[in-house]
């Protein structure tokens, strides 16, 4: 993103209200792979961290949890 990055994206979605997408599941891809890294990104708002490359199965299963799907 030329202009903002994710935690700013993710700020902005989130200071929404409910019924216009301020809860809507959020998850981080990221090449920052410190320790560090994935805690900040649920502190901002988002409720996983992947990094890059990101396996494709991992980030079908997450976000179907995320939503409340199974993929079983």
């Amino acid at each position: 993103m030329p202009d903002e990055d994710g935690y700013v994206l993710i700020a902005k979605v989130r200071a929404l209200p409910p019924g216009q997408g301020g809860r809507v599941p959020a998850v981080a891809v990221s090449a920052f792979t410190q320790p560090g890294d994935a805690a900040r990104s649920r502190s901002a708002g988002f409720q996983a961290h992947l990094t890059k490359p990101v396996d494709i199965e991992r980030l079908v299963e997450l976000v179907a949890r995320l939503v409340g799907r199974d993929t079983g």
